[in-house]
């Protein structure tokens, strides 16, 4: 009797292939042929599980925001205001490998939407859910007394999240803006105006390596 294989299992393990083969060649490497050689498999045997190369981006996008959110629960667990806040950006902004590699699939993601509008969706659900997470962490640091009450926290909130999408695009063209002590400047300076005395450590930058700043 044939195994019976878990359709979302294989849709993931397809969509991680993909981001490893970004991560590891670059995004022009990615392609069917390079997909099903690393798969060990056929192409028609690829597009059983997807029904197109636009479905797949959407998987691996999809993946792509899970596991940038699993890396900001662990991050920011036990953190609040703009500590919470900071922990975030360094999550989301491509400032090391990781994320740097990521970048591609999203961007790669973003050039078709142009084309294929219904892929926006799962654009829209990134926006919602990290607008309402730099709102909160926003709301704490006024708490906290780490950025002035009057700050105008939905517009700060909908400021980082263009920088972020724009420092993907920067990364993934390997732009001068991509350079990480760059992207982290120009996080600070939307944040700085408004950061009190007692939350002006908690951005400064420039840091050591990225692994030696995490805590």
């Amino acid at each position: 009797m044939p195994k019976k294989v878990d359709r979302r299992q294989r849709r993931r393990e397809i969509a991680e292939t993909y981001m490893r083969i970004v991560a590891r060649d670059g995004i022009e490497a990615a392609s069917t042929r390079a997909l099903v050689q690393e798969l060990g498999t056929s192409t028609g045997s690829l597009w059983y599980w997807f029904d197109s190369f636009d479905e797949l981006l959407s998987e691996s996008f999809q993946l792509t925001f899970a596991r940038t959110n699993e890396r900001i629960a662990d991050r920011v667990a036990g953190r609040r205001g703009l500590a919470a806040l900071v922990a975030m950006l360094r999550e989301i902004a491509p400032l090391d490998p990781v994320a740097t590699s990521e970048a591609l699939v999203v961007v790669s993601f973003w050039g078709r939407v142009v084309t294929n509008r219904a892929m926006a969706r799962h654009q829209i659900a990134v926006v919602y859910e990290w607008g309402r997470q730099f709102r909160l962490r926003l709301e704490e640091a006024a708490e906290l007394g780490e950025i002035v009450p009057e700050a105008p926290v939905d517009t700060l909130a909908e400021t980082l999240l263009v920088l972020t999408d724009g420092l993907q695009i920067e990364s993934a063209l390997g732009a001068p803006l991509a350079e990480r002590d760059r992207q982290w400047r120009l996080l600070c300076g939307s944040l700085s105006p408004w950061v009190t005395a007692a939350g002006r450590e908690l951005i400064a930058c420039p840091w050591s390596p990225v692994e030696e700043m995490r805590p």
